[in-house]
C-alpha cells in the first residue's frame, strides 16, 4: 500500500516497498525534477510498455502515474512562478512545455487559474503581468 501525505511545498510524499515497480517509476518521476514527460517515456526509461506501467501503477498505489506527473510538474511550476521573477513563457520551456498556451491550459487544469493569476494570488505582485500576457 502507497501512504501519501503532504509536505509543507504541496509535493507528495509517498512511501513505498522498495522492489515495487511503483517505486521505481516514482523515484523516476522525482529525478526529473517536475520536467514535462509522459507516461511512455516514464515507462521506456524503465523498459516496461506504458500502458503497463500505468496499469501497474494503479494497481500497486490506487493512485494514476499520470497524476504523478502532472503533481511533479504543478509542483515544480507553483516553485518558479512563486519565487522566481521569470516570464510563464520562459517557465514554459524550462519545465519542456510546447508552448504558453500549452502550459497556460496546464496552469488552469492543475493549479486553478492562468500562471500570470496564480502569481497575482500566491506573491500579489502585479508588476510582471503585462509582460506575461503578451
Amino acid at each position: 500500500a502507497m501512504l501519501v501525505s503532504r509536505r509543507s511545498d504541496d509535493s507528495p510524499d509517498v512511501s513505498f516497498s522498495e522492489e515495487r515497480l511503483s517505486h521505481k517509476a516514482y523515484e523516476r518521476v522525482k529525478q526529473l525534477a517536475g520536467q514535462r514527460t509522459t507516461v511512455k517515456e516514464v515507462a521506456n526509461l524503465l523498459g516496461y510498455d506504458g500502458d503497463y506501467l500505468s496499469t501497474r501503477f494503479k494497481k500497486e498505489t490506487g493512485k494514476s502515474l499520470k497524476g504523478l506527473i502532472d503533481s511533479a510538474t504543478a509542483t515544480k511550476a507553483k516553485g518558479l512562478l512563486e519565487n522566481t521573477q521569470l516570464t510563464a513563457s520562459e517557465i514554459a520551456d524550462l519545465l519542456g512545455f510546447n508552448d504558453l498556451f500549452s502550459f497556460s491550459r496546464f496552469c488552469k487544469r492543475c493549479l486553478g487559474s492562468s500562471p500570470s493569476h496564480y502569481r497575482i494570488l500566491s506573491t500579489g505582485d502585479r508588476s510582471r503581468q503585462d509582460l506575461e500576457s503578451k
